[in-house]
Protein backbone atom coordinates (compact mmCIF):
# COMPACT_ATOMS: atom_id res chain seq x y z
CA UNK A 1 0.00 0.00 0.00
CA UNK A 2 1.13 3.14 -1.30
CA UNK A 3 1.73 6.60 1.12
CA UNK A 4 -1.02 9.44 0.61
CA UNK A 5 1.80 11.99 0.07
CA UNK A 6 3.51 10.81 -3.39
CA UNK A 7 7.42 10.56 -2.53
CA UNK A 8 10.13 9.04 -4.78
CA UNK A 9 11.39 5.55 -5.61
CA UNK A 10 14.35 3.80 -5.25
CA UNK A 11 15.66 0.29 -6.61
CA UNK A 12 17.75 -2.46 -4.94
CA UNK A 13 20.05 -4.88 -7.43
CA UNK A 14 22.69 -7.32 -6.44
CA UNK A 15 25.01 -9.80 -7.98
CA UNK A 16 26.85 -12.99 -6.22
CA UNK A 17 30.16 -13.41 -6.52
CA UNK A 18 29.83 -15.88 -9.72
CA UNK A 19 28.16 -13.44 -11.69
CA UNK A 20 30.36 -9.97 -10.39
CA UNK A 21 32.94 -11.49 -13.16
CA UNK A 22 30.35 -10.95 -15.82
CA UNK A 23 29.54 -6.59 -15.49
CA UNK A 24 26.53 -7.34 -17.72
CA UNK A 25 24.70 -8.75 -14.95
CA UNK A 26 24.60 -5.98 -12.46
CA UNK A 27 24.47 -2.94 -15.83
CA UNK A 28 21.39 -4.88 -17.34
CA UNK A 29 19.42 -5.01 -13.84
CA UNK A 30 20.12 -1.20 -12.94
CA UNK A 31 19.49 -0.08 -16.64
CA UNK A 32 15.99 -2.38 -15.94
CA UNK A 33 14.98 -0.74 -12.49
CA UNK A 34 15.92 2.78 -13.82
CA UNK A 35 13.64 2.05 -17.27
CA UNK A 36 10.76 1.14 -14.94
CA UNK A 37 10.99 4.00 -13.03
CA UNK A 38 10.79 6.65 -15.97
CA UNK A 39 8.15 4.94 -18.24
CA UNK A 40 6.33 4.70 -14.42
CA UNK A 41 6.80 8.73 -14.47
CA UNK A 42 8.43 8.23 -10.81
CA UNK A 43 11.38 9.82 -9.55
CA UNK A 44 14.47 8.43 -8.96
CA UNK A 45 15.52 9.52 -5.44
CA UNK A 46 18.80 6.69 -4.37
CA UNK A 47 19.48 3.67 -5.65
CA UNK A 48 21.19 0.45 -3.44
CA UNK A 49 23.76 -1.79 -5.63
CA UNK A 50 25.60 -5.12 -3.54
CA UNK A 51 28.20 -6.37 -6.54
CA UNK A 52 29.27 -9.53 -5.70
CA UNK A 53 27.50 -10.43 -2.49
CA UNK A 54 25.99 -13.97 -1.48
CA UNK A 55 22.00 -14.20 -1.86
CA UNK A 56 21.88 -16.70 1.10
CA UNK A 57 22.40 -14.07 3.58
CA UNK A 58 21.14 -10.48 4.25
CA UNK A 59 24.31 -9.53 6.01
CA UNK A 60 24.93 -7.05 3.19
CA UNK A 61 25.89 -2.79 3.33
CA UNK A 62 23.52 -1.48 0.57
CA UNK A 63 20.77 -3.65 1.88
CA UNK A 64 21.36 -2.86 5.19
CA UNK A 65 21.83 1.11 4.20
CA UNK A 66 18.65 0.53 2.38
CA UNK A 67 16.78 -1.13 5.62
CA UNK A 68 18.15 2.10 7.58
CA UNK A 69 16.32 4.43 5.50
CA UNK A 70 12.87 3.25 5.07
CA UNK A 71 12.77 5.08 8.91
CA UNK A 72 13.46 8.66 6.76
CA UNK A 73 10.08 7.82 4.57
CA UNK A 74 11.64 9.28 1.59
CA UNK A 75 10.47 7.27 -0.75
CA UNK A 76 7.21 4.96 -1.20
CA UNK A 77 8.34 2.50 -3.82
CA UNK A 78 11.14 -0.28 -4.29
CA UNK A 79 11.85 -1.18 -7.56
CA UNK A 80 13.76 -5.05 -7.59
CA UNK A 81 14.34 -7.09 -10.64
CA UNK A 82 13.27 -10.68 -9.43
CA UNK A 83 12.39 -11.52 -5.83
CA UNK A 84 15.86 -13.73 -5.89
CA UNK A 85 17.88 -10.65 -6.35
CA UNK A 86 16.44 -9.34 -2.23
CA UNK A 87 17.63 -12.89 -1.16
CA UNK A 88 17.61 -16.55 -2.61
CA UNK A 89 15.80 -17.92 0.54
CA UNK A 90 12.34 -17.83 0.49
CA UNK A 91 11.91 -16.72 4.74
CA UNK A 92 14.25 -14.08 4.04
CA UNK A 93 12.41 -12.61 1.31
CA UNK A 94 9.69 -12.55 3.54
CA UNK A 95 11.04 -11.11 6.81
CA UNK A 96 12.21 -8.03 4.33
CA UNK A 97 9.21 -7.70 2.49
CA UNK A 98 7.16 -7.50 5.75
CA UNK A 99 9.30 -4.85 6.94
CA UNK A 100 9.19 -2.68 3.81
CA UNK A 101 5.51 -3.23 3.79
CA UNK A 102 5.63 -2.29 7.43
CA UNK A 103 6.88 1.51 6.58
CA UNK A 104 4.46 1.65 3.82
CA UNK A 105 6.72 1.28 1.02
CA UNK A 106 5.66 -1.18 -2.44
CA UNK A 107 7.85 -3.64 -3.82
CA UNK A 108 7.49 -3.95 -7.45
CA UNK A 109 9.42 -6.62 -9.25
CA UNK A 110 10.27 -6.45 -12.69
CA UNK A 111 10.13 -9.60 -13.90
CA UNK A 112 7.29 -10.93 -12.54
CA UNK A 113 3.97 -8.56 -11.02
CA UNK A 114 2.44 -9.79 -7.31
CA UNK A 115 -0.61 -8.55 -6.32
CA UNK A 116 -0.99 -7.52 -3.11
CA UNK A 117 -3.34 -9.70 -1.63
CA UNK A 118 -4.00 -13.30 -0.09
CA UNK A 119 -3.96 -15.29 -3.77
CA UNK A 120 -0.75 -12.91 -5.09
CA UNK A 121 0.88 -13.18 -1.49
CA UNK A 122 0.04 -17.21 -1.93
CA UNK A 123 1.46 -16.81 -5.73
CA UNK A 124 4.70 -15.60 -4.50
CA UNK A 125 5.21 -18.08 -1.84
CA UNK A 126 4.95 -20.67 -4.39
CA UNK A 127 7.24 -19.02 -7.24
CA UNK A 128 9.96 -18.59 -4.37
CA UNK A 129 9.55 -22.07 -3.10
CA UNK A 130 10.11 -23.82 -6.41
CA UNK A 131 13.22 -21.67 -7.37
CA UNK A 132 14.56 -23.01 -3.71
CA UNK A 133 14.18 -26.33 -5.13
CA UNK A 134 15.30 -25.47 -8.42
CA UNK A 135 18.42 -23.92 -7.30
CA UNK A 136 18.94 -26.82 -4.83
CA UNK A 137 18.72 -29.24 -7.67
CA UNK A 138 21.24 -27.08 -9.65
CA UNK A 139 24.17 -27.63 -6.72
CA UNK A 140 23.82 -31.28 -6.42
CA UNK A 141 23.98 -31.39 -10.57
CA UNK A 142 27.02 -29.17 -10.18
CA UNK A 143 28.82 -30.98 -7.30
CA UNK A 144 27.64 -34.53 -8.84
CA UNK A 145 29.46 -33.17 -12.24
CA UNK A 146 32.63 -31.24 -11.11
CA UNK A 147 33.09 -34.89 -8.92
CA UNK A 148 32.48 -36.99 -11.81
CA UNK A 149 35.72 -34.51 -13.87
CA UNK A 150 38.06 -34.85 -10.83
CA UNK A 151 37.41 -38.58 -11.21
CA UNK A 152 38.85 -38.90 -14.66
CA UNK A 153 41.84 -36.51 -13.77
CA UNK A 154 40.25 -33.03 -14.84
CA UNK A 155 41.48 -30.21 -12.83
CA UNK A 156 39.06 -27.73 -11.45
CA UNK A 157 39.89 -24.14 -10.00
CA UNK A 158 41.25 -21.06 -12.05
CA UNK A 159 43.29 -20.07 -9.32
CA UNK A 160 46.95 -21.86 -9.44
CA UNK A 161 49.27 -22.09 -6.70
CA UNK A 162 52.37 -20.17 -6.85
CA UNK A 163 54.70 -21.54 -9.72
CA UNK A 164 52.22 -22.43 -12.36
CA UNK A 165 49.85 -20.80 -14.70
CA UNK A 166 46.38 -21.50 -15.25
CA UNK A 167 45.02 -22.63 -19.00
CA UNK A 168 41.45 -22.26 -19.45
CA UNK A 169 39.97 -24.71 -20.74
CA UNK A 170 39.27 -24.53 -24.92
CA UNK A 171 36.57 -26.52 -27.30
CA UNK A 172 39.07 -29.33 -27.09
CA UNK A 173 41.01 -29.68 -24.48
CA UNK A 174 40.28 -28.80 -20.41
CA UNK A 175 41.54 -26.92 -18.28
CA UNK A 176 45.37 -27.36 -17.05
CA UNK A 177 47.72 -25.79 -15.01
CA UNK A 178 51.35 -25.02 -17.29
CA UNK A 179 54.55 -23.78 -15.19
CA UNK A 180 54.98 -20.24 -14.95
CA UNK A 181 59.23 -20.08 -15.35
CA UNK A 182 59.59 -17.21 -13.31
CA UNK A 183 57.89 -18.37 -10.07
CA UNK A 184 59.22 -22.11 -10.84
CA UNK A 185 62.32 -20.95 -10.10
CA UNK A 186 61.21 -19.56 -6.97
CA UNK A 187 59.97 -22.58 -5.78
CA UNK A 188 63.10 -24.77 -6.54
CA UNK A 189 64.89 -22.12 -4.71
CA UNK A 190 62.70 -22.08 -1.76
CA UNK A 191 63.16 -25.86 -1.59
CA UNK A 192 66.49 -25.69 -1.90
CA UNK A 193 67.21 -23.25 0.63
CA UNK A 194 64.63 -25.09 3.30
CA UNK A 195 66.47 -28.48 2.91
CA UNK A 196 69.84 -26.89 3.65
CA UNK A 197 71.57 -27.40 7.05
CA UNK A 198 71.87 -23.72 7.71
CA UNK A 199 68.23 -23.38 7.99
CA UNK A 200 66.29 -24.46 11.38
CA UNK A 201 62.45 -24.03 9.55
CA UNK A 202 60.26 -21.67 8.15
CA UNK A 203 60.79 -18.27 9.94
CA UNK A 204 64.91 -19.08 8.64
CA UNK A 205 63.68 -19.54 5.49
CA UNK A 206 61.69 -15.99 5.64
CA UNK A 207 64.22 -14.17 6.85
CA UNK A 208 67.11 -15.89 4.32
CA UNK A 209 64.64 -15.07 1.12
CA UNK A 210 64.34 -11.33 2.73
CA UNK A 211 68.45 -11.01 2.29
CA UNK A 212 68.53 -12.26 -1.08
CA UNK A 213 65.08 -10.05 -2.39
CA UNK A 214 63.52 -12.82 -3.63
CA UNK A 215 59.91 -11.69 -4.41
CA UNK A 216 56.21 -12.66 -3.90
CA UNK A 217 53.94 -13.61 -6.76
CA UNK A 218 53.00 -9.55 -5.18
CA UNK A 219 56.50 -8.00 -5.42
CA UNK A 220 56.66 -7.82 -1.97
CA UNK A 221 60.41 -9.38 -0.46
CA UNK A 222 58.43 -10.28 2.71
CA UNK A 223 57.12 -13.61 2.96
CA UNK A 224 54.65 -14.85 5.15
CA UNK A 225 55.17 -17.92 6.78
CA UNK A 226 52.09 -19.38 6.39
CA UNK A 227 52.52 -18.89 2.59
CA UNK A 228 55.99 -20.39 2.71
CA UNK A 229 54.62 -23.46 4.92
CA UNK A 230 51.85 -24.05 2.50
CA UNK A 231 54.19 -23.79 -0.53
CA UNK A 232 56.39 -25.89 1.26
CA UNK A 233 53.82 -28.73 2.03
CA UNK A 234 52.19 -28.69 -1.14
CA UNK A 235 52.60 -32.01 -3.28
CA UNK A 236 51.26 -29.84 -6.70
CA UNK A 237 55.28 -29.61 -6.95
CA UNK A 238 55.73 -33.30 -7.57
CA UNK A 239 52.78 -33.89 -9.88
CA UNK A 240 49.74 -34.47 -7.77
CA UNK A 241 47.15 -32.20 -6.45
CA UNK A 242 43.70 -32.97 -4.54
CA UNK A 243 40.37 -31.86 -5.00
CA UNK A 244 37.74 -31.67 -2.35
CA UNK A 245 40.56 -31.11 0.55
CA UNK A 246 38.79 -28.22 2.25
CA UNK A 247 34.59 -28.24 3.11
CA UNK A 248 32.86 -24.10 3.41
CA UNK A 249 31.74 -23.38 6.04
CA UNK A 250 29.92 -20.10 8.15
CA UNK A 251 32.46 -18.93 10.23
CA UNK A 252 31.88 -19.21 14.07
CA UNK A 253 33.54 -16.66 14.91
CA UNK A 254 32.33 -12.92 13.61
CA UNK A 255 35.29 -11.02 12.37
CA UNK A 256 35.95 -7.37 13.94
CA UNK A 257 37.27 -6.41 11.15
CA UNK A 258 35.34 -7.19 8.18
CA UNK A 259 31.76 -6.49 8.67
CA UNK A 260 30.20 -7.57 5.28
CA UNK A 261 31.40 -10.87 4.28
CA UNK A 262 30.40 -11.14 0.01
CA UNK A 263 30.27 -15.33 0.97
CA UNK A 264 28.22 -16.96 3.51
CA UNK A 265 30.56 -19.93 3.74
CA UNK A 266 34.04 -17.77 4.31
CA UNK A 267 35.26 -20.18 6.46
CA UNK A 268 36.90 -23.46 5.27
CA UNK A 269 37.73 -26.65 7.44
CA UNK A 270 40.44 -29.49 6.38
CA UNK A 271 38.85 -32.72 5.43
CA UNK A 272 40.02 -36.13 6.26
CA UNK A 273 42.34 -37.26 3.99
CA UNK A 274 40.09 -40.19 2.88
CA UNK A 275 37.85 -37.86 1.44
CA UNK A 276 40.70 -35.92 -0.78
CA UNK A 277 40.69 -36.73 -5.04
CA UNK A 278 44.19 -36.97 -6.40
CA UNK A 279 44.27 -35.33 -9.82
CA UNK A 280 47.90 -36.35 -11.43
CA UNK A 281 49.69 -35.58 -14.09
CA UNK A 282 50.19 -31.87 -12.97
CA UNK A 283 53.83 -31.04 -14.26
CA UNK A 284 56.56 -31.15 -11.96
CA UNK A 285 58.74 -28.47 -10.50
CA UNK A 286 60.59 -30.30 -7.94
CA UNK A 287 61.97 -34.01 -7.67
CA UNK A 288 59.83 -36.05 -4.95
CA UNK A 289 63.61 -36.32 -3.12
CA UNK A 290 63.46 -32.78 -2.20
CA UNK A 291 59.72 -32.73 -1.46
CA UNK A 292 59.96 -36.09 1.39
CA UNK A 293 63.17 -34.32 2.51
CA UNK A 294 61.34 -30.92 3.28
CA UNK A 295 58.11 -32.84 5.20
CA UNK A 296 60.73 -34.58 7.23
CA UNK A 297 62.28 -31.60 8.25
CA UNK A 298 58.84 -30.03 9.10
CA UNK A 299 57.87 -33.09 10.97
CA UNK A 300 61.38 -33.34 13.18
CA UNK A 301 60.85 -29.26 13.94
CA UNK A 302 57.21 -29.65 14.92
CA UNK A 303 58.21 -32.74 17.22
CA UNK A 304 61.07 -30.58 18.71
CA UNK A 305 58.46 -27.51 18.70
CA UNK A 306 59.15 -25.51 21.77
CA UNK A 307 55.06 -25.08 22.27
CA UNK A 308 55.07 -28.52 22.40
CA UNK A 309 57.36 -28.79 25.53
CA UNK A 310 55.92 -28.12 28.81
CA UNK A 311 56.67 -25.07 31.01
CA UNK A 312 54.72 -23.90 33.10
CA UNK A 313 53.91 -20.12 33.07
CA UNK A 314 52.08 -18.26 36.13
CA UNK A 315 51.23 -15.07 33.75
CA UNK A 316 50.65 -16.38 30.37
CA UNK A 317 48.27 -14.22 28.58
CA UNK A 318 48.20 -11.58 31.61
CA UNK A 319 52.20 -10.03 31.07
CA UNK A 320 53.02 -7.61 28.70
CA UNK A 321 56.31 -5.66 27.72
CA UNK A 322 56.67 -1.41 28.04
CA UNK A 323 56.71 -1.43 24.49
CA UNK A 324 52.79 -2.79 24.76
CA UNK A 325 53.56 -6.06 23.21
CA UNK A 326 52.56 -9.42 25.30
CA UNK A 327 55.51 -11.53 26.80
CA UNK A 328 55.43 -15.36 25.61
CA UNK A 329 57.52 -17.91 27.96
CA UNK A 330 60.15 -20.10 26.00
CA UNK A 331 62.94 -21.81 27.36
CA UNK A 332 66.41 -20.60 27.54
CA UNK A 333 68.95 -23.48 28.21
CA UNK A 334 66.99 -25.56 29.59
CA UNK A 335 64.87 -22.53 31.65
CA UNK A 336 61.85 -21.32 31.27
CA UNK A 337 62.26 -16.87 30.22
CA UNK A 338 59.69 -14.46 29.93
CA UNK A 339 60.47 -13.13 26.14
CA UNK A 340 58.67 -9.34 24.19
CA UNK A 341 56.75 -10.94 21.10
CA UNK A 342 58.38 -7.70 18.96
CA UNK A 343 61.16 -9.80 17.75
CA UNK A 344 58.72 -12.51 17.14
CA UNK A 345 55.63 -10.70 15.34
CA UNK A 346 58.28 -8.07 13.38
CA UNK A 347 60.59 -10.99 11.87
CA UNK A 348 62.02 -11.09 9.51
CA UNK A 349 62.56 -7.31 9.96
CA UNK A 350 64.45 -5.86 12.51
CA UNK A 351 62.72 -5.75 16.35
CA UNK A 352 62.57 -2.32 18.30
CA UNK A 353 61.86 -3.17 21.31
CA UNK A 354 65.50 -3.52 23.59
CA UNK A 355 63.80 -5.36 26.63
CA UNK A 356 65.87 -8.27 27.74
CA UNK A 357 64.33 -11.77 28.84
CA UNK A 358 63.37 -12.62 32.37
CA UNK A 359 63.46 -15.17 34.34
CA UNK A 360 60.49 -16.67 34.98
CA UNK A 361 60.78 -17.39 38.36
CA UNK A 362 62.01 -14.13 39.38
CA UNK A 363 58.74 -12.24 37.77
CA UNK A 364 56.18 -15.41 38.91
CA UNK A 365 57.22 -15.32 42.36
CA UNK A 366 57.48 -11.38 42.47
CA UNK A 367 53.43 -11.28 41.68
CA UNK A 368 52.60 -13.69 43.63
CA UNK A 369 54.19 -12.20 46.33
CA UNK A 370 53.12 -8.75 45.97
CA UNK A 371 49.42 -10.65 45.75
CA UNK A 372 50.13 -12.21 49.44
CA UNK A 373 51.60 -8.88 50.61
CA UNK A 374 48.02 -6.96 49.78
CA UNK A 375 46.16 -10.05 51.58
CA UNK A 376 47.93 -9.22 54.51
CA UNK A 377 46.57 -5.18 54.33
CA UNK A 378 42.80 -5.68 54.29
CA UNK A 379 42.43 -1.96 55.19
CA UNK A 380 44.32 -0.78 53.09
CA UNK A 381 41.70 -1.85 50.11
CA UNK A 382 38.77 -1.00 52.66
CA UNK A 383 40.16 2.41 52.52
CA UNK A 384 40.59 2.53 48.51
CA UNK A 385 37.23 0.80 47.96
CA UNK A 386 35.22 3.76 50.06
CA UNK A 387 37.31 6.75 48.91
CA UNK A 388 35.88 5.77 45.16
CA UNK A 389 31.70 5.94 46.79
CA UNK A 390 32.31 9.91 47.00
CA UNK A 391 33.12 10.08 43.50
CA UNK A 392 30.13 7.25 42.46
CA UNK A 393 27.55 8.92 44.48
CA UNK A 394 27.71 11.48 42.23
CA UNK A 395 27.73 10.00 39.71
CA UNK A 396 24.39 7.95 41.18
CA UNK A 397 22.69 11.40 41.15
CA UNK A 398 23.32 12.15 37.57
CA UNK A 399 22.23 8.53 36.15
CA UNK A 400 18.98 8.97 38.26
CA UNK A 401 18.34 12.50 36.82
CA UNK A 402 18.53 11.03 33.16
CA UNK A 403 16.12 8.24 34.22
CA UNK A 404 13.62 10.83 35.44
CA UNK A 405 13.63 12.41 31.71
CA UNK A 406 13.29 9.67 30.12
CA UNK A 407 10.17 9.07 32.35
CA UNK A 408 9.11 12.61 31.04
CA UNK A 409 9.74 11.65 27.31
CA UNK A 410 7.79 8.61 27.62
CA UNK A 411 4.75 10.09 29.39
CA UNK A 412 5.05 12.44 26.60
CA UNK A 413 4.86 10.26 23.65
CA UNK A 414 2.12 8.28 25.59
CA UNK A 415 0.29 12.16 25.01
CA UNK A 416 1.12 12.24 21.51
CA UNK A 417 -0.06 8.52 20.80
CA UNK A 418 -3.49 9.45 22.46
CA UNK A 419 -3.98 12.73 20.42
CA UNK A 420 -3.20 11.13 17.19
CA UNK A 421 -5.64 8.68 18.05
CA UNK A 422 -8.04 11.50 18.82
CA UNK A 423 -7.56 13.02 15.22
CA UNK A 424 -7.93 10.13 13.60
CA UNK A 425 -11.55 9.48 15.14
CA UNK A 426 -12.18 13.01 14.39
CA UNK A 427 -10.74 12.42 10.90
CA UNK A 428 -8.30 14.93 10.38
CA UNK A 429 -6.24 12.47 8.49
CA UNK A 430 -6.37 8.79 7.55
CA UNK A 431 -5.96 5.23 9.16
CA UNK A 432 -2.04 4.82 7.11
CA UNK A 433 -1.06 8.02 8.42
CA UNK A 434 -1.90 7.13 12.08
CA UNK A 435 0.05 3.72 11.67
CA UNK A 436 2.72 5.86 10.03
CA UNK A 437 2.70 8.36 12.96
CA UNK A 438 2.44 5.71 15.38
CA UNK A 439 5.10 3.55 13.99
CA UNK A 440 7.43 6.97 14.46
CA UNK A 441 6.47 7.29 17.84
CA UNK A 442 6.86 3.55 18.60
CA UNK A 443 10.62 3.86 17.57
CA UNK A 444 11.58 6.95 19.74
CA UNK A 445 10.08 4.56 22.79
CA UNK A 446 11.93 1.60 22.21
CA UNK A 447 15.08 3.76 21.67
CA UNK A 448 14.27 5.34 24.87
CA UNK A 449 13.56 1.86 26.84
CA UNK A 450 16.94 0.49 26.04
CA UNK A 451 18.51 3.84 27.25
CA UNK A 452 16.40 3.38 30.57
CA UNK A 453 17.68 -0.41 30.81
CA UNK A 454 21.18 0.88 30.32
CA UNK A 455 21.32 3.66 32.96
CA UNK A 456 19.29 1.36 35.51
CA UNK A 457 21.47 -1.39 34.93
CA UNK A 458 24.37 1.06 35.58
CA UNK A 459 22.43 2.29 39.08
CA UNK A 460 23.33 -1.69 40.19
CA UNK A 461 26.92 -1.61 39.24
CA UNK A 462 27.41 1.01 42.14
CA UNK A 463 30.29 -0.28 44.60
CA UNK A 464 28.92 -1.29 47.22
CA UNK A 465 30.43 0.19 51.08
CA UNK A 466 32.41 -2.67 52.81
CA UNK A 467 33.51 -2.46 56.05
CA UNK A 468 36.98 -3.79 57.60
CA UNK A 469 35.43 -6.85 58.67
CA UNK A 470 33.62 -8.04 55.37
CA UNK A 471 37.08 -6.86 53.31
CA UNK A 472 39.33 -8.80 56.38
CA UNK A 473 36.96 -12.14 55.86
CA UNK A 474 37.13 -11.81 52.36
CA UNK A 475 40.62 -12.43 52.33
CA UNK A 476 41.00 -14.72 55.38
CA UNK A 477 39.35 -17.19 52.87
CA UNK A 478 41.38 -16.08 50.32
CA UNK A 479 44.62 -16.82 52.22
CA UNK A 480 43.45 -20.31 53.29
CA UNK A 481 43.71 -21.36 49.87
CA UNK A 482 46.47 -18.85 48.67
CA UNK A 483 48.97 -19.95 51.18
CA UNK A 484 49.20 -23.89 50.45
CA UNK A 485 48.28 -23.38 46.98
CA UNK A 486 50.12 -26.02 43.89
CA UNK A 487 50.88 -24.14 40.72
CA UNK A 488 47.16 -25.01 39.00
CA UNK A 489 45.87 -22.83 41.95
CA UNK A 490 47.43 -20.34 42.02
CA UNK A 491 47.53 -19.75 38.58
CA UNK A 492 43.41 -19.59 38.58
CA UNK A 493 43.73 -17.38 41.61
CA UNK A 494 46.09 -14.62 39.95
CA UNK A 495 43.35 -14.98 36.84
CA UNK A 496 40.91 -14.43 39.34
CA UNK A 497 42.29 -10.98 40.58
CA UNK A 498 45.05 -9.60 38.42
CA UNK A 499 44.13 -7.78 35.00
CA UNK A 500 47.85 -7.08 33.39
CA UNK A 501 51.53 -7.50 34.46
CA UNK A 502 53.53 -4.70 32.29
CA UNK A 503 57.59 -4.90 32.62
CA UNK A 504 59.18 -1.67 32.12
CA UNK A 505 62.93 -2.76 32.56
CA UNK A 506 63.18 -4.12 35.97
CA UNK A 507 59.95 -2.22 37.20
CA UNK A 508 57.02 -3.91 37.40
CA UNK A 509 53.61 -2.87 37.69
CA UNK A 510 50.57 -4.92 38.23
CA UNK A 511 46.99 -4.02 37.62
CA UNK A 512 44.63 -5.59 39.94
CA UNK A 513 41.17 -5.87 41.35
CA UNK A 514 38.53 -7.15 43.50
CA UNK A 515 36.01 -9.10 42.00
CA UNK A 516 32.39 -8.88 42.78
CA UNK A 517 30.71 -10.28 46.37
CA UNK A 518 29.32 -13.19 44.07
CA UNK A 519 32.78 -14.65 43.29
CA UNK A 520 34.21 -14.94 46.56
CA UNK A 521 36.01 -18.10 46.88
CA UNK A 522 34.03 -20.94 48.91
CA UNK A 523 35.99 -23.17 51.11
CA UNK A 524 34.35 -25.78 50.20
CA UNK A 525 33.66 -25.30 46.23
CA UNK A 526 37.13 -25.97 44.31
CA UNK A 527 36.40 -23.73 41.52
CA UNK A 528 37.23 -20.22 41.26
CA UNK A 529 35.31 -18.18 38.89
CA UNK A 530 36.84 -15.98 35.90
CA UNK A 531 35.64 -12.18 36.48
CA UNK A 532 37.24 -9.24 34.30
CA UNK A 533 38.63 -5.74 34.99
CA UNK A 534 35.60 -3.67 33.36
CA UNK A 535 33.09 -5.54 32.40
CA UNK A 536 32.04 -7.05 35.47
CA UNK A 537 30.75 -5.47 38.91
CA UNK A 538 34.62 -5.72 40.10
CA UNK A 539 34.34 -3.30 43.77
CA UNK A 540 37.75 -1.28 42.65
CA UNK A 541 40.79 -1.71 40.30
CA UNK A 542 44.33 -0.88 42.45
CA UNK A 543 48.07 -0.52 41.05
CA UNK A 544 50.77 -2.74 43.23
CA UNK A 545 54.50 -2.52 41.85
CA UNK A 546 57.66 -3.95 42.82
CA UNK A 547 61.23 -4.10 41.38
CA UNK A 548 63.39 -6.99 40.40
Amino acid sequence: MTNINKKGSVFYARTSTEEQADKRTIESQIEANKKSIRENGETLVDEYVDDGYSGSTLDRPQLERLRNALRERTFDKIYIYSPDRLSRELHNQLFVMKEFRKYGVEIIFISQKFDDNPYGNLLFQMVGSIAEFERAQILDRTRRGKLHKVKNGILLGSIPPFGYHYIKKSETAAGKYEINKEEAETVRLIFKIFNSPSIEGIRTLSKELLRLGVRTRGGSTKWANSSLSRIIKNSTYIGTTFWNKYAALEPLKESSIIKYKRLKNSSRRLRSKEEWIPIRGVPVIISEKEFVMAQEKLRRNAALSIRNTKYSYLLTGLSYCGCGKRFYGYPCHGKPRYKCSDKYLKYPLPKTCQQGTIDTNILDEGVWSAFLKTLESPEVVTSRINGLLTNEKDKKEEVEIQIQAIDKNLALLATQEQRLIEAYTEQVFSLEQLKNQRDVLENKRKVLIEKRKQLEADLIKQTPALSNQEVEDYFNRIKQRATSANFELRKQIIKLFVDKVAVQGSNVNIKAFLPPKASLLSSQSQEIMSSCCCDCECSFCMLLAFNF
